[in-house]
């Protein structure tokens, strides 16, 4: 175990905390240990012809080798990427057409391996909730109270005029 400075408060924490202990930022794994992952197409339908087109261009195959492709699904198009870089490509050239999935590198022993690999959580869609500061909380406690005052305020002035 070290020692490392959390990159909110700067203040010294366990190189293995999943979140800083004195101010709660969350702190990330590397990605050099995220694992390795695979882009693979899993069906070209409805837009075939579209799917051809953009292996073509974004992965660079030539017309043979695309419908090779898309003749023997699954088909891995990417290998020994970041996830985001999957997702990416992903979106780019599948986003209107064909489906794809992200999965890791392990899960692409077989055609049977890769259809049953659960796909691999897309990190840009995951958002990091930052906890409260101790200071955050006694503002929002005490706007939640000026709140309910002014709101009963304006409901005893209501009831008062009728």
């Amino acid at each position: 175990m070290a020692l490392i400075r959390c990159p909110e408060c700067g203040k010294e924490i366990s190189d293995l905390s999943s979140a800083c202990v004195h101010c709660g930022y969350p702190l990330s794994q590397l990605p050099d240990d995220a694992p390795a992952c695979s882009l693979v197409l899993l069906d070209a339908q409805p837009g075939e012809k579209m799917v051809l087109q953009n292996l073509c261009r974004d992965f660079h195959m030539s017309q043979a080798e695309a419908e090779q492709c898309v003749a023997n699904l699954p088909a891995v198009l990417l290998k020994g990427v970041p996830a985001s870089k999957a997702y990416e490509a992903a979106r780019c050239s599948f986003g209107p057409c064909g489906m794809a999935k992200v999965v890791r590198d392990s899960d692409t022993r077989s055609p049977e391996a890769i259809l049953q690999a659960k796909p691999v959580a897309d990190n840009q869609t995951i958002r990091r909730v930052r906890p409260l500061t101790f200071w955050s909380t006694v503002g929002a406690i005490l706007t939640a109270f000026a709140l309910w005052w002014l709101i009963s305020l304006v409901l005893s002035v209501i009831v008062a005029s009728f």
